[in-house]
């Protein structure tokens, strides 16, 4: 049986710019007491934990040496400078087990650190576990299609075999490259810049470009977190945001349609 909702009071620091009467802009500092509920559960007697004091952002990649691990720590950074840390968690997981255990390969670090970005705690590559990982998410941020019908194919068996209480936890998979600029597919996918093992120079330059297109798209999401952030008093509802992200896209890209015909839902 669900724990009933426990409600607690804390507060946040929540950065905004000040226009001053000569026109320029000073940073203050915000502090707002938000109330949220807090509530633990499980079906078919499985336990597993949502903390709803943080949204939990999951950026998935195929290896989780590279993109995953470029994404995590930018959009870290990123979320540091808006203000917006103390509300948002980010992790990072791969979607096969090429490199369990690896630490993030040395060119991807060597860009995150160009980007202006601390290396910060350190960092091994761990599997995607849908029940521990994903079901807690409130974003699933992917790279490519690829990933993208990796993570659809396992949350639609999980919601099979668990009978899941939540159905909408497909909905919440997005991917990244539809915040960036372009609207095809082929500019939606943010490809492995691994991929083909070129080495030398021209393998670091493709992780260089792949990290700035990464950021572009991070620094989108990023902001319509700010202002969902400042609509709703400090607190990010899971929802509300899911609504402004689908919400500021062209065209939303439906990754159902990636799902074998067995696991699809009819209509």
């Amino acid at each position: 049986m669900a724990l009933r909702p426990q409600r607690r009071r804390w507060s946040r620091r929540l950065r905004v710019l000040e226009r001053e009467e000569d026109g320029t802009s000073r940073e203050a500092v915000s502090r707002l007491t938000v109330s949220v509920s807090h509530r633990r559960g499980g079906s078919k007697g499985t336990e597993w934990s949502k903390d709803d004091d943080v949204l939990k952002v999951l950026f998935v990649s195929e290896s989780g040496i590279c993109r995953g691990f470029m994404a995590q720590r930018m959009f870290q950074s990123i979320l540091a400078d808006k203000g917006l840390e103390e509300l948002v968690s980010v992790d990072a997981r791969a979607s096969r087990d090429y490199s369990l255990g690896d630490a993030p390969c040395e060119i991807a670090a060597r860009a995150v650190g160009e980007e202006g970005t601390s290396q910060g705690h350190s960092y091994e590559v761990e599997l995607l576990d849908v029940q521990a990982d994903a079901a807690g998410s409130d974003l699933i941020l992917v790279f490519d299609k690829f990933v993208a019908e990796d993570v659809m194919r396992e949350i639609t068996l999980f919601e099979v075999s668990e009978d899941s209480s939540d159905p909408s936890l497909s909905d919440r998979v997005y991917m990244l490259g539809e915040f960036g600029e372009g609207s095809t597919q082929s500019e939606k996918d943010i490809d492995d810049p691994l991929y083909g093992n070129y080495g030398g120079a021209q393998e670091s330059e493709a992780v260089r470009r792949c990290s700035k297109r990464i950021r572009s798209c991070l620094e989108a999401v990023a902001s319509k977190l700010e202002s969902c952030a400042r609509e709703g008093g400090g607190f990010l509802d899971p929802e509300k945001v899911r609504q402004a992200l689908s919400g500021g896209m062209e065209a939303p890209d439906d990754l159902k349609r990636l799902l074998p015909p067995m696991l699809s839902k009819k209509k």
